[in-house]
């Protein structure tokens, strides 16, 4: 006889950002493994805005466990006359699963949320901090707190895997969500007991991102021209970037676009890594073979000048090339500026790829090139 958590399958994953956090579920509950009852069933479960909680296991139990957590949350909230911090719900979670562990919950539990910290400056302004906050539990209530990741279900070798070849640190919101997408996605496919999509919540500051998302076998007619999209770049060369959109389908950009000249194509890779998140808008769908290609956002050169009039201001630049007497960087689609070296020594401690901020100098009309100088020099 198999594992009990195997009875109804599931699984659930968390994972941290930049002062982001997400959470994510597949939305399949089967019976005795192989029948599926329902396809839209949640694991996922607000506590408050700060805390999530997302339990995988015997539905009976996941239903039963959440309604105890939620009947001491609220008793906590009216006694304290406060909300419930991450830490203590984290404490009280892991109580209520040891004192049951003669007769447990059938459930494996994540959290998932911030832990919240109010920081003064020197005028006196308060601004919030928050850092996120990963645990996951088995079913005694044994923890495991981490800063990068956490999965737990059927699926949990299937979501290792690929969470620890995707993960990338300190992710903003929108890189994250697509992220833990793909990890779901990519994991749903290898395991029969979950699947049927996803949800998936991501975290931050005072606001949420919640999308439901579809497996792999959609048909290309959900997509049209001019929607935009996050895409994971998954190989670069001098020629075509490809790239994996909505978590599911294959796009192609043109290296083109990132350059005014074509003969500066051979440096993409100096400027865009495998796994990087870019924002794109699809340009047209071919007909017969449904292949998608993409653009991305030109600028021009009157707007890098009024965006950077002020001389204070910065916009970071990549190092794409470097001679004996200057270095080219490319700032936006399109738009890459040379860099002014006062001393010859200096040029040593660049190099390619480097990620430097730097200062809007002046445009020469005749050559069409944009100056920059870096201001730490």
């Amino acid at each position: 006889m198999g594992s009990i958590f195997n009875y109804n399958g599931g699984c659930v994953l968390g994972m941290s950002g930049s002062q982001c956090v997400a959470i994510a579920c597949d939305l399949r509950l089967g019976s005795n493994s192989f029948t599926t009852v329902s396809t839209n069933f949640t694991k996922i479960f607000k506590i408050n805005d700060h805390i999530y909680v997302g339990l995988s296991g015997l539905a009976t139990d996941i239903q039963s466990l959440y309604e105890l957590l939620r009947y001491r949350v609220n008793l906590y909230q009216i006694r304290q006359e406060t909300e419930m911090n991450i830490d203590c719900f984290s404490n009280m979670l892991s109580n209520i699963l040891y004192s049951n562990r003669f007769s447990p919950y059938f459930v494996n539990p994540i959290v998932v949320g911030f832990k919240v910290s109010t920081q003064v400056d020197e005028n006196g302004n308060k601004t919030n901090v928050y850092e996120p906050y990963l645990n996951a539990y088995d079913l005694i209530g044994a923890k495991c707190e981490t800063n990068d990741f956490v999965v737990n279900g059927v699926s949990n070798e299937q979501l290792y895997g690929m969470c620890e070849s995707m993960y990338i640190k300190d992710q903003d919101e929108n890189g994250l969500f697509e992220t833990v997408s793909q990890c779901l996605l990519s994991a749903l496919d290898r395991d029969c007991l979950s699947g049927w999509g996803a949800e998936v919540y991501v975290l931050y500051s005072q606001n949420i991102i919640y999308k439901q998302i579809y497996e792999k076998d959609y048909p290309f007619k959900r997509y049209c021209i001019g929607d935009e999209y996050y895409g994971r770049v998954l190989s670069v060369n001098a020629k075509k970037i490809k790239l994996d959109i909505l978590c599911d389908r294959k796009a192609y950009l043109n290296t083109s676009e990132y350059f005014s000249s074509i003969k500066l194509c051979k440096y993409i890779n100096s400027i865009i890594n495998i796994h990087d998140i870019i924002k794109i808008k699809i340009k047209y769908i071919q007909k017969i073979y449904q292949k998608i290609f993409v653009q991305i956002r030109k600028y021009s050169i009157p707007e890098i000048l009024s965006s950077f009039q002020n001389e204070q201001s910065l916009v970071n630049s990549k190092i794409f090339y470097i001679s004996n007497d200057y270095a080219l960087v490319y700032i936006a689609p399109k738009i890459h500026a040379k860099l002014i070296i006062n001393k010859q020594d200096k040029l040593d401690k660049y190099k390619i790829g480097d990620t430097i901020p730097v200062k809007v100098h002046s445009f020469n009309s005749e050559e069409n090139e944009l100056y920059v100088l870096d201001p730490y020099e």
